[in-house]
Formats: C-alpha cells, structure tokens, sequence
C-alpha cells in the first residue's frame, strides 16, 4: 500500500514485467482482477490477498511469490494463457464446485513449494471442490506441494491436458485424488497418495469411434479419447480405481499413445495397508502453515458461482 491504496489498481497502472511487493496485511477486493500483462508478484510475511484472478490469452505469463490467496467461491487463480509460475504460496478456497486453480487454452503453470487446501475456522472446516482442474491444451507442473482436502478431487484433467506432479502429497480428497478424462495425461511420479476414497476416476474411454461413414480418409475414419495415466514410485493407502474395477482402455504410455494398455498404469509403488497410519511430512511451503483469522467485510462479498463460467 506505499504507492497505491488497492491490489487491482496497483497491477491496472503497472506496465510488462513489473514487480509488485506487496506489505503484510489483509488485502479484498470484489471483482476478480483480470490480467492481460506480464507481472510477478512478491508477498512478504503475513500478506493475505483475498479475491480471484484471471489471466487472459494475452497476458504472456508471470510468477507469485510468498504469497497467502483465498477465496470463497470460484477460483482464485483461471489461467487461459501465459507461462505462470507459483512459489512458495498457499492457496485456500471452498464453496460449492469452487476449483481453487483453473487452466486452459494454452496455459502453462508451475507450482512448487505450495499448498493448496481449504479453510479451518471456528466453525469446521470449508473445503473447495477441486484444488486444480486443467482443460484445453493447458500444461500444470506441480514439485514439493500438497494438495490436501476437498470434496471432490486433488486434480481434475480433460480435455488435452497435460499434468505432472512429483513430490506432492495429495490427501482428504472425497471422491478421488485424480480425475482424468478425454485426451488427458497425467504423470505422478513420487507421490504420496493417502487417505482419499480412491487414488484414480477414470472412464477409460479412449476405444476409437467411427466418426464418418462414407469415404472417409484413413485419419477421419476413427477419433479416440486417449486418457492416459501413470503413477511411478509413490506412496499410496486405499483403492487406485474410483470404480468396482481398472478402467479397461486407460493408456499407460502418455507421449506417443500408440495402442491402448501400451506401457505400465503403475510401476514401483508402494502399498500402505488400509488401516495404516503415518504421519504426514512436513509441508515444504513457505507460508500458510501460520494461523490467520478470515475476515469478509461486508463490503468484499464475492461472487459465489459454481465455477463452470470461469472454466472454458
């Protein structure tokens, strides 16, 4: 607050590339702040920034630092465009089909040394639907994070997609760890994968469907959905599979997906029994792990929506 009184005119008057630092302090604001630029963003100790973010097309990319987001309901973070990197941030949403981060286009976002969860408060605990969903073409690289608690899943993947996590702990999630459909890949390498009701959704629907009857061209003759999966020496407590069974035509191979059941699903994991119990690491973020009090003035109410119009 040195040179300007809110976040959103802050990041409307910089230019490309500008450093934003940001003072400890409880920052709201009620329209999410649409970015079509490229900004980073450095948050020292005790900063909170309550409110959403939408990076465009456009924007071309940039990173968060140290930063502590919330927001109850939609995401925090919709990148449809950019290379955008999140450090050492936790990022704490709920409300009911509340993604906390969101890609797609051609998103590209990394995420190292964070947390992403819900909210404790004095009234329990409130929890977002997902902490991340990926669409469209979107790249998601996730290293040294947890992803913990949700009412539906640690990661949602559709469309062409690709996800790979390593180092992250996916926890508490009440329908699955992961979600993957369409043409999507996701890689988890060195994962700890615990107390969720399964580890993998998957419909496993990648058999080729005739999509044109009469001269069709060898190319347009048959189109796939080829999900593809593979989990690669992680820790892992409960089912792998969401439903009574391995989805049949899950793609083990997610570069050059040349057959169905090409390559291994899992490799080199390890099995905890179902009743064990071990006590988590220590999360490797630089921040969130301090207590803090929510506080929604009456003027910093947000929009409460599903999530389906911030997903394209």
């Amino acid at each position: 607050p040195d040179e300007y009184d809110t976040l959103p005119a802050a990041v409307a008057a910089c230019k490309d590339d500008t450093v934003i630092k940001i003072r400890p302090g409880y920052f709201s604001w009620r329209e999410p702040i649409e970015v079509r630029k490229r900004i980073h963003v450095r948050g020292e100790d005790g900063c909170v920034l309550h409110g959403s973010w939408v990076m465009d097309e456009g924007s071309g990319g940039g990173s968060f630092e140290n930063v502590v987001a919330v927001s109850n309901g939609g995401c925090i973070f919709h990148m449809r465009g950019g290379a955008w990197k999140l450090t050492s941030c936790t990022l704490r949403g709920f409300g009911d089909g509340c993604c906390v981060v969101s890609s797609s286009g051609s998103a590209q976002i990394s995420i190292k040394e964070s947390v992403i969860s819900g909210i404790e408060t004095d009234h329990g605990a409130f929890l977002p639907y997902s902490s991340v969903t990926c669409a469209g073409e979107s790249t998601f690289d996730a290293e040294g994070s947890c992803f913990v608690g949700s009412t539906g899943y640690a990661v949602q993947a559709t469309d062409k997609a690709m996800v790979k996590i390593t180092d992250v702990l996916l926890e508490n999630h009440s329908c699955a760890a992961i979600r993957l459909d369409k043409d999507a890949d996701v890689v988890a390498r060195d994962c700890r994968i615990v107390g969720n009701t399964a580890v993998v959704a998957a419909a496993g629907q990648n058999m080729p469907v005739q999509v044109r009857n009469y001269d069709p061209t060898r190319e347009e003759f048959y189109t796939t959905e080829s999900d593809c999966l593979q989990l690669m020496g992680c820790t892992i407590s409960g089912p792998i599979w969401a439903s009574s069974r391995r989805p049949v035509h899950i793609l083990g191979r997610c570069q050059g997906k040349l057959s169905i059941d090409r390559g291994d699903i899992t490799k080199d994991n390890i099995f905890l029994p179902a009743d064990a119990h071990t006590p988590p690491p220590a999360p490797k973020t630089g921040t969130g792990n301090e207590p803090f009090a929510l506080q929604i003035p009456d003027s910093s109410a947000l929009k409460v929506t599903s999530g389906n119009d911030l997903i394209e």
